[in-house]
């Protein structure tokens, strides 16, 4: 309970001084969007500049654990293997060479993340990322051929708005423009990640994911240009300091449930 408190009073200072964004430039149209399919480049409305600007990725186990540290330790592990992804400097770099964009960048983060999860050794991640390792995360993936695979379960947009998913896979609107969260929508939210994840567990990836997209919420209305100009250093950057804040809720939660501390992480600072 101490902890969840202190969650919640963390967040409402945080979005009291978070500033409201100006009126957003007109978006590019949207592409055809099959509403059946899962993608984790998911355009999820159509109105002004409300494109996904980033994301909260989560691996989809179809053997999942059930017991609340088993939980999070599981959502750590595949945070830890995300934040490994983005300070490879081997695929930024290539990145860089062969002007991806940030998006295709991602693409090539999240499957090399789903190796680094599935070799779940961190001293092995060198064999991951040699020369000819590199291209291959850039190739297209069906993401929901393998397991885990990636779905979307947070996302900040580009109009300055956090939108998370209910329990029936609707898209809701979590905080709005104004920096004002929706206790409605929170406790949608909340609860589609208990009854995904467990009571307990779910309230804290739930503040973790929230967290993570208020990091970056907070970066985009720093300097709403971002939205226009971004370049992979910068998504990099955004992305790295997002995990870390998330990454933190996790293992304060492990710490206060007294759960079996993990192997450390070493996270190349």
């Amino acid at each position: 309970m101490r902890f969840l408190l202190t969650i919640r009073l963390l967040l409402l200072v945080l979005l009291a001084y978070i500033p409201p964004l100006p009126p957003p430039q007109a978006a590019p149209p949207a592409p055809d969007h099959n509403p059946q399919a899962t993608s984790t480049l998911e355009w999820v409305q159509e109105d002004e500049a409300s494109y996904p600007f980033t994301w909260q990725v989560f691996l989809f186990d179809t053997s999942r654990p059930s017991e609340t540290c088993a939980v999070l330790l599981e959502d750590l592990k595949q945070q830890q293997a995300f934040l490994s992804a983005y300070q490879n400097p081997h695929l930024l770099e290539y990145a860089r060479k062969n002007e991806v964009d940030w998006s295709g960048y991602f693409e090539a983060i999240r499957n090399l993340s789903v190796k680094i999860y599935q070799v779940g050794e961190l001293g092995a991640l060198d064999a991951l990322s040699t020369v000819d390792q590199i291209p291959t995360y850039f190739a297209q993936t069906n993401s929901a051929s393998s397991n885990p695979y990636p779905v979307v379960v947070m996302e900040t947009h580009a109009n300055g708005t956090i939108w998370g998913l209910d329990a029936k896979g609707n898209h809701l609107q979590l905080v709005n423009r104004g920096g004002l969260i929706s206790e409605s929508a929170e406790e949608q939210v909340l609860e589609a990640h208990k009854a995904q994840f467990g009571q307990d567990a779910g309230k804290v990836i739930f503040y973790a994911n929230l967290y993570h997209e208020m990091k970056h919420l907070a970066q985009l209305r720093q300097n709403p240009a971002l939205v226009e100009t971004m370049s992979l250093d910068q998504y990099q950057r955004n992305e790295v300091e997002a995990y870390q804040v998330s990454l933190n809720i996790v293992l304060e939660a492990l710490s206060t449930h007294g759960c079996k501390s993990p192997e450390p992480h070493n996270d190349g600072r």
